[in-house]
Parts: structure tokens; sequence; C-alpha cells
């Protein structure tokens, strides 16, 4: 398989909904490609978005989620 930042965004998407549900809404943080990947989710669901950042530094990606 070919990993490109669209199909690493949408894999955030399918994890945040298989583990906290589809309806819920996420703090975005990545560097480096991580955040090329949050900008590309971003893209994909804005909605579900309640912040983002995206400092370039090293290489990594976290989720944060809030419950409503």
């Amino acid at each position: 398989h070919t990993y490109v930042a669209e199909v690493l965004a949408a894999d955030v998407w399918s994890l945040v909904d298989h583990v906290w549900g589809p309806e819920q809404q996420v703090h975005l943080y990545g560097q480096s490609m991580g955040g090329m990947i949050i900008q590309k989710a971003a893209l994909l669901d804005l909605e579900r978005v309640e912040s983002s950042k995206a400092p370039c530094r090293v290489q990594s990606l976290f989720l944060s989620v809030t419950s409503r």
C-alpha cells in the first residue's frame, strides 16, 4: 500500500469513530508529517475538530478527545 496524507487522515477519523463514536469532537495535534495529516483530517470533517495545532518539529501525531 501507498500511504499518503489523505489515507492517513481518513484513518484518523476511522480510529476516532471506532474508539469514541462518530459524533465525537476532537483536538488534533500533529508535528511534522502529523501536522500535514491533521490538516487533511480537518478538511475531511471540520465540524468535529474543536481545535488543531501543528508545530513542525518531530514526526508524531496525538489525539485528545473531549466528551460532550
